[in-house]
Formats: C-alpha cells, structure tokens, sequence
C-alpha cells in the first residue's frame, strides 16, 4: 500500500528538532525506511513527515474534539464507565445516609434540612 503524495504545508522539518542530535544522515535514512513501510515510497522524506503530522494533527483535533463531548462527570477518568461506577456509588452513599431510595426522595429530604 503506498500513499499518494499530497502538497503540504510548507512547514520546514528541522532534523535536529525531530532527533535532537547531528547525525542528519541516520536520521534521514532512518525516515525514508519508516516512510517506506508506512507506504509513503514515492514521497521525499520530508514530505511523507509533512503528511503524518497532518495526520496527527487531524488525529488530535478528533480527540478534542470527542473528549469535549464526554460529559462533565466522566473528565478526568480513564474511561466513562469508571466515572459512572464512581458517581453512582458516591450517589448511592449519599442516598444511604438521608434514608431515601431514588433521587426524588433524596431532593425532597435535602430541601426540608436546609429549610429548617
């Protein structure tokens, strides 16, 4: 499978920025073999770096863009099962202590002790 070399940004590929080091030979050579197996042969190196970093940065822009969606409660937790898991046990704690067994019940118990 190859990819189809596409015109990209003209972003300039610093070597020394993506390797931190002055070996520009090995590094070159070792990104037109990972180009090679990316399927990205046909491209120079720094235009196959060009397209995987679009790429990665139309990967990101999707997971903000998801993760925006995710409701508030689930933020910050590795998946939205554990946030539920957490909330609904925390709520049925809560539910235990004012002696009530739905939502309704619990409003109901928390607004006559905040009134009196």
């Amino acid at each position: 499978m190859t990819k189809d070399c596409i015109e990209t940004s003209d972003r300039p590929i610093v070597a020394e920025q993506q390797r931190g080091g002055d070996d520009y030979k090995a590094w070159y050579e070792e990104a037109i073999e990972a180009a090679n197996e990316a399927g990205y042969g046909p491209c120079s190196a720094a235009q196959a770096i060009r397209m995987l970093a679009d790429e990665l940065n139309l990967a990101e822009a999707r997971v903000a863009a998801a993760d925006l969606l995710r409701p508030i409660w689930a933020k910050g937790y590795t998946s939205d099962s554990i946030a539920a898991q957490s909330t609904s046990c925390a709520l049925a704690e809560l539910w235990k202590i004012l002696g009530v067994s739905n939502q309704t019940e619990a409003v109901g118990k928390l607004r006559n002790l905040v009134a009196s």
